[in-house]
């Protein structure tokens, strides 16, 4: 009985009081990027956390994970969501390699950012948004462009799952559906 309230009050205490960054990084895993802004439109900071194996080579198709992380106080977080399926493989990249271009938060949004293709290129920019009513993080858009490097004018401007947008969770976001 002991024992289960210790369980019970840990998991509590790691709510009222959160944890640090690293806490939240898996064994076997490392800290790919750290992006800070305000997610959730409060006071606090938040973080986008981008996770990658430890043993990750550029060949390497394993998942990477990105983890929102809301601030509940000064450096000390609360895990808001986790998605294996938004940030892309070492290898996704083609000949232009890691394909992982960066992230950034906008007051209340946040943006994965990718780059690769060999004569043909491509961007890919999927966009999450905070919906205060429900607590929760929506797609707001997946777009992204494609070009030759030979014509690097010719753009054609994609637009993934259209229907999708204002609708899928971030929990519930996959990049293999079109």
């Amino acid at each position: 009985m002991l024992c289960l309230f210790a369980l019970c009050f840990q998991g509590w205490s790691s709510l009222l009081y959160g944890q640090s960054l690293v806490s939240f990084v898996p064994k076997n895993y490392a800290i790919l990027d750290t992006i800070y802004g305000n997610l959730n439109l409060d006071t606090l900071s938040d973080a986008i956390l981008i996770l990658k194996v430890k043993s990750e080579k550029d060949t390497s198709n394993a998942d990477r994970q990105l983890l929102i992380l809301e601030g509940i106080s000064k450096d000390k977080y609360k895990l808001a969501g986790r998605n294996d399926h938004i940030v892309f493989c070492a290898s996704c990249g083609g000949a232009m390699g890691d394909p992982y271009h960066g992230a950034t938060i906008e007051k209340g949004y946040f943006s994965i950012m990718h780059y690769g293709g060999s004569a043909w290129r491509w961007t890919q920019i999927i966009k999450f948004t905070y919906q205060e009513k429900t607590g929760k993080y929506i797609l707001h858009s997946d777009m992204g462009d494609s070009f030759n490097s030979t014509e690097p004018s010719k753009i054609k401007t994609i637009k993934n799952q259209k229907a999708n947008w204002g609708k899928v969770a971030f929990e519930d976001y996959s990049n293999d559906h079109d």
